[in-house]
């Protein structure tokens, strides 16, 4: 019997300082909504969705069991995809999943995207339709546009638009902005410096950028205490800009520091500096940037959020370079959207992506989505690539509702943790992890709260298909739950599979390898139809082939489980409705163990 739906669809869209919701309803058919009224905005406009309500009514847990699929109907680049995250070249920009999203559109236009909610028992489809108006730049800044030059060339400058000769990025922003400026280009392939901070206040919308062709304008700080942009603005795109920190030894040079809401840093490369971007605010997009050679030591850090209430990250490449602390740190926030990605040495003892709670205990932090990232530890020297977690056993930071899934993780030989959780009701689904460069390592811990403070035990986590091999000879456990107090309770382990053919040691506690390992003292796990422990490993000269290529690399295809092994339609039907490759399955297909469907 087909499924009849009933989905009421929120949006939360970026428009001039405002953030709506959008409510729709039908019980059959394609339910076609006009809001342009309500999300109008001009490009480039980070859109910010919110859909996970809308199938309260067939999940007991909506955000995890069910799959909220978006198509942005971005048909303008409908064939663009990320270059970096687990499947760089392969994941379409204009589709992802996950019950909180957000899609940037760049060409003016009318747009019209699609959620469907899908629950694996029926191949018919439930959509809602809704529009999305661009408006054109060209438009909107008309009367309001400086193109800046160091030379006095203005060729490609936007017409009608103010001309200004100065090689000060911060003196020629300053002039704009008093003037009235509301778009701000800077001839791309020249050079520009700064040495105080511009603060861009008042009512957008705003766009700081470049004209021309060629390399993107380098911004070069001549100070080491600045930022290139303080954002005090709502509704403001910064975008095409490279900002050099010049390396000072003590930096605290920022890229951007943004406290507004509706931000957007766009294709935005920032190195040998502090920090690309710190942030808090509501419905913040970092977009397709880069930052390389974090400096200046402790407290700097690829990106630092805070309180940040929608916030998309997709497309970037952070890597520290082993400086400062973590690539990205999040401190609290909900509908955080984490997706293509890819993060790689971080600071020694910190993190590639670490999510918190709010240290002022004003609100649960939560409803993320971490997805289709690439997370690589191989020359990271921190020992925990990635935490779920409280900063310390001092703070009361609860964290509930994360979804981690289609993620590639690759150790280092520092690692010893891929992924450290003390949150409640995280799902950690369809992920790769390979451990071969790890020493001894677990892939996925999910930890009890230390210290005094009040955090309740944690609860409802759910750990589904996901693959892990290792190459190397040394202790391997795939799962830990961990408690030093109390209990983690309602814990479900489902079609995991491990792999590892070269390691020979056994047992619980001597380093494995095991698939799971539960050192509390009464909790009450559900674990089955996972790796049996006898099946993990093999002698050398007898390594049964598992995956299509042994040792597998990045490459997904490596990772496809074959047809043969015993854990091909072993699994259970689990509430998981599409695998790596984002193939569907339905409640009735047979499931394989790990990630990926047998070929």
């Amino acid at each position: 019997m087909k499924l009849r739906l009933l989905l009421l669809v929120v949006i939360c869209i970026i428009l001039n300082n405002s953030c709506f919701l959008v409510d729709f309803s039908s019980s059959s058919g394609d339910t076609n909504i006009n809001v342009s009224d309500y999300s109008s905005g001009v490009a480039p406009l980070a859109v910010f969705f919110d859909g996970e309500d809308y199938g309260a009514a067939y999940a007991d847990e909506p955000f995890h069991d069910l799959e909220y699929r978006w198509n942005f109907g971005d048909t303008a680049n409908e064939n663009e995809t990320w270059d970096y995250g687990a499947r760089p070249g392969e994941i379409l920009k204009n589709e992802t999943t996950g019950p909180v999203s957000a899609h940037v559109y760049e060409v003016p236009g009318d747009y019209r995207a699609t959620l469907t909610i899908w629950d694996g028992s029926d191949e018919a489809v439930k959509t809602v339709t809704y529009s999305i108006t661009v408006t054109d730049p060209e438009t909107v800044f008309a009367e309001s546009t400086y193109a800046v030059s160091f030379d006095g060339d203005f060729s490609d400058a936007p017409s009608g638009a103010t001309e200004l000769t100065s090689s000060d990025f911060d003196s020629a922003m300053a002039t704009a902005l008093a003037a009235g400026a509301k778009r701000i280009l800077f001839k791309a392939g020249q050079s520009f410096d700064f040495d105080s901070t511009t603060t861009i206040s008042g009512d957008g919308p705003y766009l700081v950028g470049s004209f021309g062709s060629g390399d993107s304008p380098v911004i070069t700080a001549t100070d080491g205490s600045v930022y290139g942009i303080y954002y005090q603005a709502d509704d403001i795109r910064v975008m095409d800009l490279e900002f050099d920190g010049a390396s000072f030894t003590d930096s605290t040079v920022r890229a951007a520091s943004i406290y507004a809401d509706n931000a957007l840093l766009l294709r935005v490369y920032a190195h040998d500096l502090g920090c690309l971007a710190a942030c808090g605010g509501s419905n913040i997009a970092i977009v397709e940037c880069e930052e390389y050679n974090i400096v200046g030591g402790s407290g700097n850090m690829g990106i630092w959020a805070a309180d940040v209430f929608g916030f998309f990250v997709a497309g970037n490449k952070f890597d520290n370079n082993s400086g400062g602390e973590h690539c990205l740190r999040y401190q609290g926030g909900t509908e955080g959207v984490f997706c293509s990605n890819y993060f790689t040495k971080a600071a020694s003892m910190k993190h590639l992506l670490t999510i918190r709670g709010d240290g002022d205990e004003e609100y649960v932090s939560g409803r993320h989505v971490v997805n289709d990232n690439y997370f690589d530890g191989t020359d990271s020297p921190g020992t925990f690539l990635n935490t779920i977690a409280p900063q310390n056993s001092v703070q009361y930071e609860p964290i509930e509702d994360v979804i981690w899934e289609r993620n590639y993780h690759r150790s280092g030989s520092s690692t010893t943790r891929h992924l450290v959780v003390t949150a409640y009701k995280v799902t950690v689904r369809n992920n790769l992890c390979d451990t071969s460069d790890a020493s001894s390592s677990v892939c996925f811990s999910l930890s009890g709260p230390t210290g005094d403070v009040g955090l309740p035990d944690p609860y409802d986590h759910k750990l589904y298909n996901n693959t892990i091999y290792s190459n190397g000879t040394g202790g391997l456990t795939g799962i830990q739950i961990y408690s030093e107090e109390g209990v983690i309770y309602n814990t479900v382990i489902k079609n995991n599979f491990l792999y590892a053919p070269n390691t020979t040691l056994s047992g619980e506690n001597n380093g494995g390898p095991n698939m799971y390992t539960d050192y509390e003292s009464d909790g009450d796990a559900i674990i089955s139809s996972n790796t049996l422990n006898a099946d993990i490993s093999s002698e050398s000269t007898d390594v049964f082939l598992h995956l299509a290529v042994q040792p597998p690399s990045d490459d997904p295809n490596d990772w496809i489980l074959q047809s043969n092994s015993y854990g091909a339609s072993r699994g259970e039907d689990v509430p998981v409705w599409s695998d790596y490759f984002g193939e569907s399955l339905y409640d009735s297909s047979s499931r394989n163990l790990g990630a990926i469907l047998a070929q």
